[in-house]
């Protein structure tokens, strides 16, 4: 290809595939070294960066990805809604609050619950972004790092986890903050599940295909000074992510406080608030089924 070609033939790439790129395979496609390519990259980034586009380039670890400034997000998030911003069915609230309360799940499972196949249901919640596919509930190894002494939702989820196959957890988290004995010997070693222990995210990030991160929560300690020793124990940012893998899941219970920079918040990966925005239509979907229960809608 014609050397005047290749960065437009990048900009492309990026375009049309809509998630991250790897710099391999970008080289590989246009038959140049990952140097030539990576340099390429870079150029296509100052471009789009001097013209103050709506549209910028990131790095995400060892591929790329073309989105939307920062900016536009309510915009765009505006014209999103009008396409999908209709009511949900009965059917639909149905299996959003068997998957809000048991997941993760299968759906077989849920099909189980209701005894009726949930094919075309569960398609039109994945495509209003209400729930999301992992593709797999098996052969996942699952990061949770932060307070794992306190943090109920992390011991609720190893609970549910541990029921799968070959799923590996990885607990990070200072000696203080360490998961309780009893989440180990009754939950973990109960199912034959494998885990380790470790005191930095940075040994266990380029493993995890999930990494659910927590707040130290103040009230859980009996002293300031105990509180101050670790809050700022794990702090996740854009540097950490650089040896993450490109379909890695970052969940998070919210609300934070410092354990997540802001900066992550623009990366693909980053998922708590399509979390947060789901448990809010769960809630929904609960309270109404309650309300019915109880005869009064």
């Amino acid at each position: 290809m014609e050397a005047e070609k290749l960065k437009p033939a990048i900009e492309a790439i990026l375009f049309a595939c809509g998630t991250p790129a790897e710099l391999t395979k970008i080289a590989q496609a246009l038959e140049i070294k990952e140097e030539k390519a990576e340099e390429l990259l870079k150029s296509l980034m100052e471009d789009y960066s001097s013209r103050k586009s709506g549209i910028k380039i990131v790095r995400l670890g060892k591929s790329y990805q073309m989105c939307t400034e920062k900016e536009y997000a309510e915009i765009i998030r505006t014209v999103l809604d009008l396409r999908r911003n209709s009511p949900l069915s009965q059917a639909a609230l149905e299996v959003l609050a068997i998957i809000a309360y048991n997941q993760p799940v299968t759906k077989a499972f849920v099909e189980q619950i209701r005894g009726v196949d949930c094919s075309g249901v569960v398609s039109s919640l994945v495509a209003r972004e209400l729930i999301e596919e992992k593709g797999r509930l098996d052969n996942l190894t699952i990061g949770f790092c932060g307070d794992l002494k306190f943090g109920r939702t992390v011991h609720s989820l190893i609970k549910a986890m541990s029921r799968y196959s070959n799923v590996k957890f990885i607990l990070i988290a200072p000696k203080e903050l360490a998961i309780p004995d009893y989440i180990k010997t009754d939950i973990l070693d109960k199912s034959g599940s494998e885990y380790k222990e470790v005191e930095t995210m940075e040994e266990a990030m380029p493993q995890l295909d999930v990494l659910y991160m927590t707040r130290v929560q103040r009230e859980r300690f009996f002293s300031e000074d105990e509180y101050l020793k670790v809050k700022d124990a794990f702090i996740l940012d854009l540097e950490k992510l650089n040896t993450a893998k490109e379909d890695l899941t970052i969940m998070h219970p919210l609300p934070r406080v410092n354990e997540i920079a802001t900066e992550v918040d623009d990366d693909p990966r980053a998922k708590y608030f399509v979390q947060a925005l789901n448990g809010k239509y769960v809630r929904m979907a609960l309270i109404k089924t309650l309300l019915e229960w109880a005869g009064t809608l």
